[in-house]
């Protein structure tokens, strides 16, 4: 059972430094989790920190400068004495913090029932539904995971294909620099190594469904990269098929975690030969594929390399 979304929110007085701090200690003993953001709150609670800090010090130097208004308050001194440059930034700054705590309690809220009601997450919210040929389907491309030491960059290359046939041109995706693995004892990743964040998503619409219509991803790296961090030449190093259509014609829409296999390409493979084809080391394909009217809440979702295992592998049906 959830906790009470209540006992989130700080008292309302005290520092600000402070009203972080119980924020935090809130969130962890209701079981948040999160490394994200427990590290944003220590984060703002550092800054908070600073500010009060600065804010104490300039109250200070106004007494120094203005001994006859030592029993007011720092309000009330920088009222009369005009507002400076200084405290106004450091008001602005508090009003940031402010800001920044209503917005994390509202992400943390988002993502808890209340009182036995679901609440509308993008990781829950995909499954089977009827299909609109005419709006289409989207595909995120999220995340590359089990990425090795000697790739330095990633480029996927995705095309439709249906029995072995081409059907749509190539696209290729951005490419993208390959970085250090995940780890933490936080990380929820199943798959070793590094990654590549990806975070592109792909809208392909009035699409008829077929259930030999299929995605083809090739995957090439980069081993090198130049002084400025640009890639020098990439080769293919692996590929992946994911069929888009079930038998009743629903889009497979979900989160899916898809293994990269070894070449050469064979975009005339059904699943069933696929997986016979060894795979290239831990490597995988974290995507998202998802009818076009949920695009918007999927949109919200960011990839994370350390929570992944909500990925799902795509069943095989015989």
């Amino acid at each position: 059972m959830h906790q009470d979304n209540s006992k989130l929110v700080p008292p309302a007085d005290g520092p600000l430094s402070a009203q972080i701090k119980a924020l935090r200690q809130a969130y962890v003993h209701s079981g948040g989790s999160d490394p994200g953001i427990i590290a944003q709150m220590v984060d703002l609670q550092t800054d908070a920190q600073s500010v009060e800090k600065n804010q104490a010090t300039a109250s200070a130097e106004a007494r120094r400068k203005n001994p006859e208004h030592c029993i007011l308050d720092s309000t009330r001194e920088a009222s009369q004495r005009g507002t400076t440059w200084e405290l106004l930034l450091l008001e602005q700054q508090n009003q940031r913090l402010e800001e920044e705590i209503l917005r994390i309690q509202w992400a943390r809220e988002r993502n808890q029932n209340y009182e036995g009601r679901h609440i509308l997450d993008p990781v829950d919210s995909l499954g089977p539904a009827p299909y609109d040929p005419a709006a289409g389907f989207v595909i995120f491309f999220d995340l590359v995971l089990g990425v090795t030491a000697s790739q330095k960059a990633l480029c996927l290359v995705a095309a439709l294909y249906s029995e072995g046939v081409e059907v749509g041109p190539q696209t290729p995706l951005p490419p993208v620099k390959c970085l250090p693995g995940v780890s933490s004892a936080y990380s929820h990743s199943l798959t070793p190594g590094n990654y590549a964040l990806l975070s592109v998503k792909q809208p392909v619409p009035r699409v008829q469904p077929s259930s030999s219509l299929c995605l083809v991803v090739e995957m090439q790296a980069a081993h090198d990269l130049d002084v400025h961090d640009q890639d020098v030449q990439l080769t293919s190093s692996g590929w992946t098929c994911v069929e888009l259509f079930d038998q009743y014609n629903q889009l497979h829409s979900g989160h899916w975690r898809v293994p990269v296999r070894c070449l050469p390409v064979q975009p005339s493979l059904n699943i069933t030969q696929l997986n016979t084809i060894p795979q290239v080391g831990n490597m995988e394909l974290c995507m998202r594929l998802v009818n076009s009217r949920d695009e918007d809440v999927q949109t919200l979702m960011e990839p994370d390399p350390s929570r992944t295992r909500h990925y799902k592998y795509l069943a095989v049906v015989g």
